[in-house]
Order: structure tokens, then C-alpha cells, then sequence
């Protein structure tokens, strides 16, 4: 087992063979920032130092051994990687300079240019952020960026990944938010289209298989906007979104061809769930914060796997508090 800590700044790797722990510093120097990502023996990250600047740098488990993973804007010029995570055996980052997609399999030297964001969908002076996804017999990109003061300003586009390098396949000048889960074959997330505003989407790697699913949540531009997307596996996806100003923001599970409300607090008063609150599924029950009528804000759970369970009302959920035992 490895686990990840930081002390003073730096990167230290905790490695742990099932019966002793060794604590080794991953070789940078410098700076050490949060992204990281395992493949194999290779554990990359990002760090900054004086003379590379915020470069990916990779630390080898099997000789113990950290070193720079490439330079991808020369010099002391910083890359600012961010790195997305692990898809199609392939460590996959984003940089701010160059504007661009970078797949690597962690040998030092041999990072390579997958996709060069085009400006006309990614402006220079605003780089996006992006989001990694993997359904097994591809991997799915989300990127958006922020150009402007209101929530919308900017630019969203989805990427097909794999081995030989990235692909566009959707594109909208409009921004998004970054969420994704995969569920039977297929990606999920929110993205906007002119006609329906910020709804669910589904991709299975093409650009024809690239779109709205098929029934929008909220029809028209008022949008649902889908956010915090969570996988529940035989049941479907299930994420919060707008529901009106009847009901407010709820927890609703898309199941591949229909829509059912998880409806925790009936009427506006719903509306006070934030964007920051989570869900988590085990099993066939889905856990997540919500306010209640009588409690306040408490974790809340429903049994996806329970008959004629979606109902609008307060029947369809449990609250409990947490008690902390001795």
C-alpha cells in the first residue's frame, strides 16, 4: 500500500508492505501541489522548482527514485500541470503552458502531445480546467473555463481519450459544471445545448453518441444543471438538480431511460441544498446531506432498490444523526 502526505511543502510517499511503514521524500526539491496519479510503479505529481518551474514529476516505487517526468514548457517557464488522473493505461494532464492534453505512461522523457486546445473554443488568456472519466473501452475529458462574471461565461468541450491521443467531440460556448460518473457503458455529465439549457448528457465515445440523454429533466432553457454526479451501480446515476421553485434543488436518479425524484423536503425549502453537499452509494442505498423539517441539515438515506420508492414527499427518505459512541 502507498499513501501520500506533505511536510513542509515537500512530497513524502508512506510506503507500507502490509507490515512496515518507511517514509521517503519523492525526489522534488520543490513545491509540491495536490495532483497526483498512480500507474504501475509510477506515482506522478506535480512540483515547482526554480529551475523548471511547475513541471509533472514522477517518483518510481520499484527503485525508490523521483526525477522530472518532462519539461513540458522549456526552461524555467512552469507547465502548471494539472493531472487528471489514470484512463486507458495512460496518466493524462492538462497544461496551462502550452494550452494542452499530455498522456504519459510514466517513463521519465516520454510524455506526449495528445490535443492542443484549439483558441477559438479555449481562449489563451483563460486555460481550462478539466475532468477525467474512464468506461473501460474509452475515456472521456471535461474541460471548461471561466470567462467572465457570470456562472455561464466561458466554454465547455468533451474529448474522447485512448492511446493514440484525444479527439473533440462536443463543444459549447457556455460553461459547465465538472462532474462525471460512468454507468453501463457510458459517461455521463452535465453540458449545455441551446434548446434545453444545462442538462444531462451521455457519451459512449463517438460524436454521434455524444448528447442530451434522451428527455430533458427540465424542458426548455429554465435547465435542471446537474451537478455532484455519483454512480450507483444497477440503479442508474444519480446527481442533484433544479427542480423548480416548487420543489427546489433535489437528488434525482437518471436510470438510463427515465427520471425519478429523491424529494427529502417537500416545497421551496428544499432550494437550501448547496452545490458543496455530497451523496455517497453502498450497496442499493444512496447516503446524502439534507436539510429536514425537524432536524436541521442531517445525512439522509433511501433504498434505490425498494418498489414504488420515488414519491414527492418526505416517504421516500429516512434522516438519522450521527452519534458518536465511547
Amino acid at each position: 500500500m502507498t499513501g501520500i502526505t506533505q511536510n513542509n511543502q515537500s512530497r513524502r510517499i508512506l510506503l507500507n508492505n502490509g507490515s512496515d511503514s518507511t517514509v521517503v521524500h519523492a525526489g522534488c526539491p520543490g513545491l509540491s501541489q495536490g495532483n497526483d496519479a498512480f500507474l504501475g510503479s509510477s506515482y506522478v505529481f506535480s512540483c515547482e522548482t526554480e529551475s523548471f518551474g511547475a513541471e509533472p514529476w514522477v517518483y518510481d516505487l520499484s527503485t525508490q527514485s523521483g526525477t522530472l517526468l518532462d519539461d513540458l514548457a522549456s526552461g524555467s517557464d512552469s507547465a502548471h500541470p494539472q493531472i487528471l488522473g489514470v484512463a486507458q493505461s495512460q496518466i493524462w494532464m492538462l497544461t496551462k503552458n502550452p494550452a494542452a492534453l499530455w498522456r504519459s505512461s510514466g517513463v521519465p522523457q516520454q510524455s506526449v502531445l495528445a490535443l492542443a486546445f484549439d483558441p477559438a473554443i479555449f481562449a489563451p488568456t483563460a486555460p481550462p480546467s478539466a475532468l477525467l472519466a474512464d468506461a473501460g473501452a474509452f475515456g472521456i475529458i471535461l474541460a471548461s473555463n471561466i470567462a467572465g462574471p457570470q456562472y455561464d461565461d466561458g466554454s465547455s468541450a468533451v474529448y474522447r481519450v485512448n492511446a493514440s491521443g484525444a479527439q473533440l467531440l462536443q463543444s459549447v460556448p457556455r460553461r459547465g459544471d465538472m462532474s462525471m460518473a460512468v454507468f453501463a457503458n457510458k459517461i455521463y455529465f452535465p453540458f449545455h445545448s441551446s434548446e434545453e439549457g444545462l442538462e444531462l448528457w451521455e457519451s459512449d465515445g463517438t460524436v454521434a453518441g455524444t448528447h442530451m440523454v434522451n428527455l430533458p429533466l427540465r424542458a426548455g432553457v429554465a435547465s435542471s444543471r446537474p451537478s455532484n454526479l455519483v454512480a450507483a451501480a444497477g440503479f442508474g446515476v444519480v446527481f442533484q438538480a433544479d427542480l423548480g421553485r416548487h420543489e427546489g434543488r433535489e437528488w434525482v436518479l437518471w436510470d438510463g431511460s427515465a427520471y425519478s425524484p429523491i424529494v427529502a423536503v417537500e416545497g421551496a425549502e428544499s432550494g437550501a441544498f448547496s452545490d458543496q453537499d455530497t451523496a455517497t452509494v453502498a450497496g442499493s442505498r444512496l447516503v446524502f446531506t439534507a436539510p429536514h423539517a425537524n432536524a436541521g441539515k442531517e445525512l439522509h438515506v433511501v433504498d434505490l432498490g425498494r418498489d414504488a420508492l420515488f414519491e414527492w414527499g418526505m416517504e421516500s427518505c429516512v434522516a438519522f444523526e450521527l452519534v458518536l459512541g465511547s
